[in-house]
């Protein structure tokens, strides 16, 4: 894969893969999950991972189980590259009374945990 350097007219620079079989092999020998095998391998994007396991599964004709790799963060919630978390009410658990367009929370952090209450704002 090629891609183009910046200023640089007509001169390209090769992407590196950070495939290494052996490597990889190892390490998911050695138990390590699937965010740890992105930091050892400087992966910053879990499809990457998933398609080095994939492709290590095939060449060794075994079935490799990755913890971590497949776990759906969609009711995992992460901070993104703008210090943005976003919830989606879809996926939260309401036993009664889910929020409606234009409410408004309080948030705090207690004890390591980010509470919502939802504001009762009567008319």
């Amino acid at each position: 894969m090629r891609k183009k350097k910046d200023g640089a007219e007509g001169e390209t620079k090769k992407v590196e893969s950070t495939y290494n079989a052996q490597a990889l092999r190892m390490s998911i020998k050695g138990g390590l999950d699937a965010s740890q095998l992105m930091q050892k391998f400087g992966i910053k994007h879990k499809q990457t991972l998933k398609m080095h396991v994939q492709k290590l599964s095939t060449n060794d004709k075994t079935f490799y189980d990755v913890p971590g790799l497949f776990v759906r963060a969609m009711n995992r919630p992460k901070v993104n590259a703008k210090g943005e978390i976003k919830l989606l009410i879809k996926n939260l658990d309401f036993e009664s009374n889910p929020p409606k367009e234009n409410d408004e929370f309080n948030v705090s952090v207690i004890d390591g945990k980010i509470v919502l209450e939802l504001i009762q704002i009567e008319i």
